[in-house]
């Protein structure tokens, strides 16, 4: 639907270059609205009293694997 999980399952892709194929830049193009979309979603549904606490973080998967982390730590 809205292939959320390939900023996920895919590392991010080699930056866009004037050699680039039009392959390359959609799948470039994909990577990068997905792991936008999946970053909102994932600090939308953390609450706003720690929100604060969070290091800015680029990647989906680093978000995720910081959480992860933090979860695990907490527990």
């Amino acid at each position: 639907m809205l292939d959320l999980d390939l900023a996920i399952q895919v590392e991010k892709p080699a930056a866009i270059t004037d050699d680039s194929s039009n392959e390359e830049k959609a799948h470039y193009k994909a990577w990068e609205k997905s792991n936008r979309l999946s970053l909102m979603f994932m600090r939308m549904s953390i609450t706003n009293n720690i929100k604060f606490a969070l290091p800015k973080i680029e990647s989906a998967k680093e978000f995720m694997k910081f959480v992860e982390e933090r979860s695990q730590a907490a527990d």
